[in-house]
């Protein structure tokens, strides 16, 4: 770490530990919960769980098998929340129940017995609100919407005394997180746990009282993180399918008991959908900016049902930060904003200006996504510019973030190189869109702002690019020391790639057999491995196309990619 970074980093740990000293203070009495205090007087009405089940996933439960996060534990019948957890994410995955609805999917009197007998497990051994992993805010707050999903299939046929324990244990849920809900992380932690209070307010009885303002924080909460374009404040396309996910099973739920869903409900749900649109690509899957990786296709699916409109996705959100340009049947999504800061940078990626672009059904320039199962400790690799598809200098990331040694611990990642001065315009003709955007992320260290501009043309054939480079007052670059210059381009692993001898292009042909050529001015693509991670199956061997280049004999770049049948 430079030591120029040092006071950033220093300022961050300051906030980080005030922010950690408030959350402990308020968190003091919650190991004293106990079962006491508030007893909801029962079940109003059970949500509907929007994500697919898999009923063949029950039968591995019955075996004692639970998998997560690429991990498999077998209990052998054992209280699978006495067993040592092999790594924190699967510990994460087991404790918020949201496997639960596989055992819903079953639907039979030994899948409830089952389900009644895991959560009578989990409430003997973590049902007290110890603070431990269990009762991490987001955590149990996805656990208590998990609950009163499929509360039907947890309380079904059970004697009174479980149904009255399992009661108490959702009053503790509801007592622990209206004291932390106000100090959770900010984005979607806090969401979550002022989503799950809602969700507690309409479907227990008795609740008037002791929730009242509940859906009130969680409309000032959506207003504070929801953009009017439809993007989420953490810059995270999948935090949008997240927020839809949650909120349309709640609005159903305040319809059903006779509560008028809050206007900003509305209205967000309704900014929510087409922003949905506006990050699918051609083949279903959200284009893989600052922490997108696998795609909840069938989640997806489900939720577009419930978009009325069916209306074309917007071309601009840039108070999200992106660009989406839309022919024929190509589409491209560019990065065109700042990162976020604080806690809201834990998992954004330093590839402003990157893009990606699709045809049809067939992705072709991608970013290498973030993994299905993400390690804090080696996420500076898909994080970092170089596995994006933009310039990238020095082989340095346009923004900084350690995760190494005790203070990237203490700080899980957050960016601390401040803001880029991004800044974009785009421009619509009849026959082309292009989008020039630039930033300054590269200044500081080497006194060089990136400007790159796009345009997609012949019905979405075309696709010209122009990566520019010059100092922080748009002058010619001049007696600039590290000029180093890579311009990735990362390809979609089904997409085959070859050199074409004798000049300055890459042929490409998709899985379909369709043709496209890339080519450059003047310098000579190569390609390199590449990884792909956001893949369900596990990380991927791709290839890039890269152009390298020294700055201090150009400064600029000019590329194509064309179709040619």
């Amino acid at each position: 770490m430079a030591l120029t970074d040092r006071p950033r980093m220093f300022g961050l740990a300051v906030a980080e530990f005030f922010r950690r000293l408030r959350r402990r203070i308020r968190s003091i009495f919650i190991g004293a919960l106990g079962f006491s205090g508030f007893v909801p007087e029962r079940l109003l009405i059970a949500p509907q769980d929007l994500r697919t089940a898999d009923p063949t996933m029950a039968q591995e439960f019955y075996r004692g098998c639970y998998s997560f996060a690429g991990t498999t534990v077998h209990t052998g019948g054992k209280n699978p929340f006495l067993t040592e957890n092999p790594d924190p994410v699967w510990e994460s995955r087991l404790h918020d129940f949201r496997w639960i609805r596989h055992l819903t999917a079953s639907s039979d009197e030994l899948s409830s017995n089952q389900a009644r007998a895991i959560v009578k497990d989990w409430m003997g051994v973590h049902g007290k609100g110890r603070g431990d992993t269990a009762w991490e805010i987001e955590i149990a707050a996805r656990r208590l919407i998990a609950w009163l999903s499929h509360s039907i299939l947890i309380v079904s046929g059970a004697d009174h005394e479980f149904y009255r324990q399992f009661l108490r244990c959702v009053g503790v849920h509801v007592r622990f997180l209206k004291k932390r809900a106000a100090t959770a992380p900010d984005g979607m932690p806090r969401l979550t746990a002022l989503t799950a209070l809602a969700y507690a307010s309409v479907c227990l009885a008795g609740q008037k009282t002791a929730l009242r303002g509940a859906r009130a924080r969680l409309d000032r909460a959506l207003a504070n993180q929801v953009y009017a374009d439809g993007g989420h404040v953490s810059r995270n396309p999948e935090a949008v399918v997240e927020i839809l996910a949650l909120l349309l099973p709640l609005r159903q739920c305040c319809v059903s008991v006779g509560v008028a869903p809050s206007q900003e409900m509305i209205s967000t749900i309704e900014r929510l959908l087409p922003a949905l649109r506006f990050f699918r690509h051609g083949d279903g899957n959200l284009a893989r900016f600052n922490g997108a990786g696998v795609t909840e296709n069938d989640l997806i699916a489900t939720l577009l049902h419930y978009d009325e409109s069916h209306g074309k996705p917007l071309n601009d959100a840039s108070q999200s930060g992106y660009q989406r340009i839309a022919q024929g049947h190509a589409t491209l999504l560019m990065d065109v904003g700042d990162p976020p800061s604080g806690e809201l940078s834990v998992d954004t990626h330093a590839g402003c200006l990157s893009f990606e672009f699709s045809n049809g059904r067939e992705c072709l320039v991608v970013n290498c996504g973030a993994p299905p199962v993400q390690n804090r400790d080696t996420s500076p690799v898909w994080r970092s510019t170089a596995a994006h598809s933009t310039a990238v200098l020095n082989d340095t990331s346009s923004c900084k973030f350690n995760n190494s040694g005790a203070m990237g611990r203490y700080l899980r990642g957050q960016i601390f190189s401040g803001h880029l001065n991004a800044s974009s315009n785009r421009e619509d003709t009849k026959s082309d869109t292009t989008v020039s955007a630039s930033h300054h992320g590269y200044v500081r260290d080497f006194g060089i702002c990136h400007h790159r501009s796009l345009s997609l043309s012949d019905g979405g054939a075309r696709l010209a690019g122009k990566d520019s480079f010059s100092d922080s007052n748009n002058n010619p670059l001049k007696h600039i020391a590290k000029n180093s210059c890579a311009v990735r381009f990362h390809f979609h692993p089904d997409v085959k790639l070859a050199p074409v001898k004798s000049a300055n292009a890459i042929a490409i042909v998709t899985r379909e057999g369709d043709r496209w050529l890339f080519e450059s001015d003047d310098i000579k693509p190569v390609l390199e491995e590449s990884i792909f991670f956001a893949s369900s199956s596990g990380s991927r061997k791709t290839f890039q196309i890269v152009i390298n280049a020294n700055l201090a004999k150009t400064s600029e770049l000019n590329w194509v990619l064309h179709k040619t049948n």
